[in-house]
This record gives C-alpha cells, sequence and structure tokens, in this order.
C-alpha cells in the first residue's frame, strides 16, 4: 500500500486529504501571525470544527457558525450532529463603535452577554448542535 506524500509545502491539501491535525495548526497560526490584530473574528474552544462566516448590515454584524464535525462515512453526508462547545467567540470591535446593543443567538432563541476586552467583544455559545446565526447590534 502506497503511503500519501507529505510535503512540507502542501500544508492545504494535506489537511485537507488526509486530515493530518499538525497542518491544520501550522496553517491557521500562519494566518493569525500574518493578520496581527488585523482578525476580525476568532473562535475557540471545544472539539470539532466551525466554519465561520462574518457579513455587515448597517449596523449591525451577523455571524454564522457552522458545525463541521461530520458522523457518516461517505463524504458530503450526514447522518446526524454531534453538538460542539462551548465555544469564545472574539470579534474585532468596529472603529466608529463602542459597545453593542445586545448580541442575539437566533438559532438558541436567546440573548447573549458579552464583554469588551482589548477592542475586541467576546461572548461564549454554549452548543452548536447544526449552526448558529449570532446578531452583533451596535445600535
Amino acid at each position: 500500500m502506497n503511503e500519501p506524500e507529505v510535503r512540507a509545502d502542501d500544508l492545504d491539501r494535506g489537511f485537507a486529504r488526509d486530515e493530518y491535525p499538525d497542518n491544520g495548526t501550522l496553517l491557521v497560526n500562519a494566518i493569525r501571525w500574518a493578520l496581527g490584530s488585523a482578525e476580525l473574528i476568532n473562535v475557540v474552544g471545544s472539539h470539532g470544527f466551525i466554519s465561520q462566516s462574518l457579513y455587515a448590515q448597517g449596523s449591525r454584524q451577523i455571524i454564522h457558525l457552522n458545525n463541521r464535525l461530520e458522523v457518516s462515512k461517505v463524504p458530503g453526508r450526514r447522518n446526524g450532529t454531534v453538538p460542539i462547545g462551548p465555544l469564545k467567540v472574539s470579534l474585532k470591535v468596529p472603529a466608529s463603535m463602542t459597545a453593542p446593543g445586545s448580541v442575539e443567538l437566533r438559532v438558541a432563541g436567546r440573548r447573549q452577554a458579552a464583554r469588551l476586552e482589548k477592542g475586541r467583544l467576546v461572548f461564549e455559545v454554549v452548543c452548536i448542535d447544526d449552526h448558529e446565526v449570532v446578531i452583533v447590534d451596535w445600535a
């Protein structure tokens, strides 16, 4: 049986194809280093993989958090979900804003407490089953 070739210059494909966790860690750390303080959103904690998308809508920011922990042996299929959490979400505060009016977790159906730390809004998402939509209203 042929082992897949692992190359130092092929971190992204090695992570995607063979799920080498060290490749993923190296990529994330390199991107964070390159962005420095420009990183808009950061999600850490728990097990699994969360994809995140950040959108602006007037004085609101909308964050989509998707649980990518697959429970099917067939790629692209999902037989069920494995809840992920708790997660610490850190969002860079826009230059023109000082404090949010509210932070809402739409899927969970509740408001979430948040705090400001060094120019970032920090809050916790206790659990994500499939996905969560976070609305940060800066008005």
